[in-house]
């Protein structure tokens, strides 16, 4: 769940990037202006709400599955068992 949150916050801090430099560049003292203004502000909101989301999941994740992990490898990295015959 926090890979979904870290990708949104990704997306939501692109949005805001380009709302910014749209705004600044090509609709300076224009009602456009406001318009992508708020995409920036909508999306710079969005962002830190999946990065608190992002590290809140871990966190919570962390806390309470810490001593309920196998310290054993992963099962894909476990040898193989020998077929004898």
């Amino acid at each position: 769940m926090g890979h979904l949150f870290l990708v949104l916050t990704a997306a939501g801090e692109a949005g805001a990037i380009v709302g910014h430099v749209k705004a600044n560049h090509s609709f300076a003292g224009s009602d456009d202006f406001n318009k992508y203004s708020a995409v920036e502000k909508g999306s710079q909101a969005a962002a830190i709400s999946a990065a608190t989301l992002t590290v809140t999941c871990y966190l919570l994740d962390w806390l309470v599955n810490r001593d309920k992990v196998d310290p054993g490898p992963p099962g894909l990295l476990q040898p193989m068992p020998r077929k004898t015959e």
